[in-house]
Formats: C-alpha cells, structure tokens, sequence
C-alpha cells in the first residue's frame, strides 16, 4: 500500500456510502491514505492505541452501531492526542438540533449526506480538497521566527 502525507480516517458503516466516498476521495485528485472503520466502538481504540498514526482528517458518520459520532466526537475533543484533528461530520443528520450538538461539541464542519449519488461524491471530494489543499494546520506552516 502506498503512503501519502495525508492520512483521512473515514468511520462510516454503510458500504453503499462507504463505496461512494472511497470514489470521491479517489476523484478529488488529492493522494491520501484512507483507513475504514465500521463501528462505532471500533474508532477510539485505533485512534488512542499507542503507536498508531494519528489522521490529519477525520469524516465522521452520525448513526453508528456502538458508540455514535457525537459520543466518539466528544471523546477525541478531550484527549490530548486527536483533540486537534479537524472532525467533519457527514450524516444524515435529522435536526437542526444534531447540528448545533456537533457543532457545540467540537466539530469542524457538518454535511448532510446527499441523496444523490452524484452530489454526494462531488460533495465528499470537496470536503476532501479543502481540508488537505486549502485548511492550513500549523504543522504545516514554515517556521516564522
């Protein structure tokens, strides 16, 4: 398997939508490395397993078998480790509420997943290009002094 600077952990257990992101990330012409998780109890032990890599990207489904994304989010917001990793939400989400509790809880940004299969691989590849072309961390920014 190759290795790319960028590394994106995607958690979603729907294959269709899985497949459908995988293509996305594939088109946005942004090499990365792509990890999957599942379920939801599954994300938190990879992520605070000593010597794993922590993603520069995290896109995060809502519903999830286990422990949702607003629980999993909450938890990487109060670990040192992953607290800064830029968190998209990408979800179904159903209420203006879920929205203002991701949001409130530490996520960088919420997308409402498309119904369209077109739209939505246009929208998860912007997502892609955004945070690995134009989000600037400060890791990646030269020394100033």
């Amino acid at each position: 398997m190759v290795s790319y600077s960028n590394s994106l952990l995607l958690v979603e257990d729907s294959e269709d939508d899985e497949f459908l992101s995988l293509r996305a990330i594939k088109n946005s012409g942004v090499p990365c490395t792509v990890q999957v998780i599942r379920h939801g109890d599954d994300v938190l032990a990879q992520l605070l397993q000593e010597g794993s890599r922590v993603p520069n990207l995290i896109v995060l489904d809502f519903h999830l078998p286990g422990l949702n994304g607003l629980e999993i989010l909450r938890q990487i917001r109060a670990n040192e480790r992953t607290r800064h990793i830029p968190v998209v939400m990408l979800s179904g989400l159903a209420s203006n509420e879920q929205l203002v509790n991701c949001l409130d809880q530490g996520a960088n940004s919420c997308v409402i997943k498309p119904v369209d299969s077109v739209t939505y691989v246009e929208q998860v590849a912007l997502i892609i290009r955004y945070w690995f072309t134009v989000d600037k961390r400060p890791e990646h920014l030269p020394d100033q002094r």
